[in-house]
């Protein structure tokens, strides 16, 4: 009990100073989906090789969101891999609320840009007023904007 607290905390303390945090475990993954209205869960295994450029990718794209990043050890927490329906690594989830949205971008090296863009999206409201004087601006957002 004491350990979960200790690394519930070290998460949280992590969380304020940079937007991944690693390794989380299902008592940690659960507050940080009580505490937060979005965080992006990627299901990964530190243990293979062919990863390693991925999750380094994820760590980059960590920095400028709002939202969380967060990996999980599937080698270390299957369980909650599975009841995630994990079949293959990388398995990238939003959850949102209530919602569990499924990731379907990029996972390659330019998947930095791509990951960054989908969690802009996601902390968009559903409609933003733009003056005409904005428009510009608001459209270098990401690609995906009318």
């Amino acid at each position: 009990m004491q350990l979960q607290l200790s690394a519930a905390l070290t998460a949280l303390l992590s969380l304020a100073s940079a937007s991944l945090i690693s390794d989380v475990s299902k008592d940690t993954f659960q507050k940080l989906r009580k505490d937060h209205e979005a965080v992006l869960a990627a299901f990964t295994s530190k243990s293979l090789e062919s990863l390693q450029p991925f999750n380094e990718n994820f760590e980059s794209a960590a920095q400028d969101v709002k939202t969380p990043l967060i990996t999980i050890d599937c080698a270390k927490d299957a369980d909650l891999c599975q009841e995630h329906d994990v079949k293959a690594y990388p398995a990238i989830r939003l959850f949102k609320r209530n919602e569990t949205k499924r990731y379907r971008g990029r996972r390659t090296s330019s998947a930095n840009h791509s990951i960054k863009s989908y969690v802009a999206r996601q902390e968009l409201p559903l409609a933003t007023h733009v003056q005409p004087t904005g428009l510009a601006e608001f459209r270098k957002i990401d690609s995906i904007n009318f």
